[in-house]
């Protein structure tokens, strides 16, 4: 059987191509390396299924993906993304930071209902079958290979993912078979991902504030501000806000310096300004616990360790605390490895497609959308978003294309 259109991967990207291609016409073959589908999306926003975002604009990702972002409207629109997921069965809301969520507040029913789908629209589906190889035969269908035989089809999408979470299914073989066949990749490393710092701050491992932290290569240029939660680990800082940092961090502008400020909403004279105030009330209070009406008492005691009674040492004393509140400095080591990183940084390049379709500059007839494209945005939703919508815009092409060629 030659299909209209051959999926590769079942994730949100490969899930969308799939119903996409089939609502079109399209006779589709949708394959999956794990023995599920949507592995990854199941467990999105713990677990609540943090599908998109209301406020959407391309400087929410990396300066890469604008050629990608910009080339068609939908890719940063909100409406056009709730309303494929009103067509799949799924409906959203917004949360008071425009997130958008499952109307159940679980990332499997947005897994089921495209499940559902895929069967109401007869997609063949594939499970536990990785592709090997594909070849575009001469003026022919695309020829692919995989564990379990061969099979053809008219038109090839690629929905592979990226390199995260490699015990959901993340892994690097489809690039290198990518970059066999002389596709452009910006070397892959991990996005959304917790920081490895020194450990100045590891004895409030678990303590969760509310802080801006402001990264600085070793020339001491601003790379990124991140304001929101972070929380202190053993190893250094999770939470979503360290996390946006992440994707930040590679080896060749390091060192990095991340400067903390737990209090963001308050100037440094407004802090001196406050512990002398509570000072003067308990002159005699330990002089440890005297940052525990800004911080949690855990990181408060840490960064006054050594003090003794407040009203011995205030004079001296303030500028220091202040300092720790508005300016505590971390060394970033690095990052947690792939499976801590919820995406992927880096991937195919705007270059080898064109942005507008999504097809392959070098292989007529193969689209690619997804994870595996130089594709990464903030926490909040972006990334699905992207993977949803690039995922319709290539299963929209693919069918295009494959009913064009079956009519020849």
């Amino acid at each position: 059987m030659i299909y209209d259109v051959a999926v590769v991967g079942a994730g949100p990207a490969g899930l969308a191509a799939s119903l996409t291609a089939a609502r079109h016409g399209a006779k589709v073959l949708l394959l999956e390396k794990q023995w599920r589908t949507g592995r990854r999306l199941a467990v999105t926003g713990g677990g609540r299924g943090n599908v998109g975002n209301l406020h959407l604009d391309v400087n929410f990702y990396n300066i890469e993906a604008r050629p990608l972002l910009e080339a068609a409207a939908d890719r940063l629109q909100a409406d056009a993304l709730t309303s494929f997921l009103r067509s799949v069965g799924v409906l959203v809301f917004a949360d008071e930071e425009g997130r958008l969520y499952p109307y159940t507040r679980q990332a499997q029913t947005v897994v089921r209902s495209m499940e559902d789908m895929l069967e109401e629209w007869q997609v063949t589906l594939e499970l536990e079958t990785e592709l090997v190889d594909f070849q575009r035969q001469s003026h022919g269908p695309f020829r692919l290979s995989t564990m379990r035989g061969e099979r053809l089809a008219r038109t090839l999408v690629l929905a592979v993912g990226g390199t995260a979470r490699p015990t959901l299914g993340g892994d690097a073989t489809a690039f290198k078979l990518l970059q066999k066949k002389g596709y452009s990749l910006r070397p892959p490393k991990p996005a959304l991902v917790s920081l490895v710092t020194e450990k100045t701050l590891a004895k409030a491992d678990g303590v969760r504030v509310i802080a801006e932290g402001t990264l600085r290569d070793r020339q001491g240029k601003i790379v990124k501000t991140s304001a929101g939660e972070y929380q202190i680990t053993k190893n250094g800082l999770t939470g979503i806000a360290a996390m946006q940092l992440g994707r930040y961090v590679s080896g060749d502008r390091g060192p990095y310096e991340l400067t903390l400020d737990f209090a963001p909403h308050m100037s440094a004279d407004e802090v001196a300004k406050w512990l002398r105030h509570v000072i003067a009330l308990q002159p005699t209070r330990d002089g440890r616990f005297i940052l525990t009406s800004l911080l949690p008492q855990k990181l408060a005691v840490l960064l006054a360790s050594g003090k003794k009674n407040a009203g011995t040492f205030a004079d001296v004393a303030v500028p220091s605390l202040v300092q720790a509140v508005k300016e505590t400095k971390l060394s970033v080591l690095g990052t947690n490895d792939w499976e801590q990183a919820q995406v992927m940084s880096g991937g195919v390049t705007s270059e080898m497609l064109d942005t507008k379709t999504l097809e392959s500059q070098i292989d007529e007839g193969l689209f690619m959308c997804g994870e595996m494209l130089d594709v990464d945005g903030e926490t909040g939703g972006y990334n699905l978003h992207w993977a949803f919508m690039s995922g319709r815009t290539a299963g929209c092409e693919a069918a295009k294309k494959a009913l064009s060629r079956r009519a020849d």
